[in-house]
């Protein structure tokens, strides 16, 4: 198991991999920048199966300080996962899916 796709690449260029296996449009970013000259990429390869990819990254902090009503103890108390939400912004738990 690797943690990124560089390292992958890294054990692959000193032979301590036979092929990588990872998603391509960042593989085939990382073999362009030049830093693993002993691998190629497999343009003939064909994926059995196709899926779609997400990427989460974290908000913004929001300052604290411009805050017009204080937190409510109870809302301090909840989990963060149910604090906020996606939906705009609002402190309402999301709708079930």
């Amino acid at each position: 198991m690797y943690d990124t796709i560089p390292d992958i690449l890294r054990d692959v260029n000193t032979g301590r991999l036979k092929a990588g296996f990872a998603d391509y449009p960042i593989l085939a970013y990382n073999l362009k920048q030049g830093g693993f000259p002993e691998v190629r990429l497999v343009e003939s390869f064909k994926p059995t199966m196709v899926g779609t990819v997400a990427i989460g990254v974290r908000k913004p902090i929001r300052n604290c300080s411009r805050r017009s009503t204080p937190r409510s103890p109870s809302s301090r108390r909840m989990a963060p996962s149910t604090r906020f939400s996606t939906n705009g912004g609002s402190r309402q738990k999301p709708p079930d899916p």
